[in-house]
């Protein structure tokens, strides 16, 4: 998910980028190449309209991702090409009509009576997006719909307000803002998940690491207790306490999240090492020379490496 994620945040700040570029430069031959630069108006005007319309098609493929849903079984997919398609063919039109938009002889740019036609294409994907995002609205965290509806009314209001002016750069300035907050929130949503994820591998790996105690090492433990039972209750009773011992505190890490002091961990490895010396005895001793004790450590770090060892 997180690749999917990542390769359509490249893919829409491209598109934002030659839509911008595009923008940028139907103003400055507007402004600077009159009256010679009709056809440099007309190719950046077209790279313009077409880069920024086929942001709401990759958004639909982003939406859906971000649902689970597979985009080559989904409807919604395909009639949102088919819109854009759509758009793309009136766009061409639009290059050897009048009606809609031209660019004088001397590089003026004027709209014609059908400039909205051009336009409605563009809504019609916004207000599928939109409809998409309430369907699919449970499989999508909340800032994931803030993040998509804010990317879509933002530059649906630019575009409305564009329709009665001439403001060229309303809503490439308004989709390239909306854009920006809803990488940020997915991306801020992202990253919290992944430390989410990453806190609960750690948890199980704890897990793991207390469920993976030696099975003999229990027996064998079970099987001095009996035979000291007979032989010296007062030693079956102190091995009973610290083999108790041992377990609770192998038990207690599961539910520990952050760190413990050092000394509760030395705990921890001296009630393992008294249980073995009782199962060892004579055979097994321990030296015990630790300087320094003020310091905190995950649970279960000195203690696996005593074991193994």
């Amino acid at each position: 998910m997180r690749k999917a994620i990542h390769r359509y945040f490249k893919v829409i700040f491209i598109l934002i980028i030659v839509y911008t570029i595009s923008t940028l430069l139907t103003c400055f031959s507007l402004d600077y190449f009159a009256p010679k630069g009709k056809t440099l108006t007309y190719i950046s005007l077209f790279c313009e309209s077409w880069s920024s319309s086929i942001l709401m098609p990759v958004l639909t493929a982003f939406i859906l991702t971000c649902a689970n849903e597979k985009l080559s079984k989904n409807i919604f997919f395909y009639i949102s090409c088919v819109i854009w398609t759509i758009y793309t063919v009136i766009l061409i039109i639009t290059q050897f009509t009048t009606e809609i938009y031209y660019i004088t002889d001397d590089n003026v740019y004027y709209r014609g009576p059908l400039y909205p036609i051009l336009l409605v294409p563009p809504v019609i994907l916004m207000l599928l997006n939109l409809v998409i995002i309430f369907i699919y609205r449970k499989k999508l965290s909340k800032t994931e719909l803030r993040g998509f509806i804010i990317y879509l009314t933002v530059p649906l209001i630019c575009m409305l307000v564009q329709m009665t002016s001439y403001g060229l750069l309303l809503i490439v300035i308004g989709t390239s803002f909306a854009a920006v907050i809803m990488l940020l929130l997915i991306l801020n949503d992202q990253m919290t998940q992944y430390l989410k994820q990453r806190e609960e591998n750690e948890k199980a790996q704890a897990n793991i690491m207390v469920l993976q105690m030696r099975p003999h090492f229990i027996y064998n433990t079970m099987t001095s207790i009996y035979y000291l039972c007979k032989q010296d209750p007062k030693k079956a009773m102190d091995t009973i306490d610290n083999f108790t011992n041992y377990l609770r505190k192998n038990f207690s890490a599961i539910a520990t999240d952050g760190t413990i002091s050092f000394n509760e961990e030395l705990e921890h490895v001296q009630t393992y090492l008294a249980v073995e010396q009782t199962r060892f005895e004579g055979q097994l001793f321990v030296e015990y020379d630790i300087p320094y004790t003020m310091f905190r450590i995950p649970p279960l770090t000195l203690q696996p490496i005593v074991e193994n060892s």
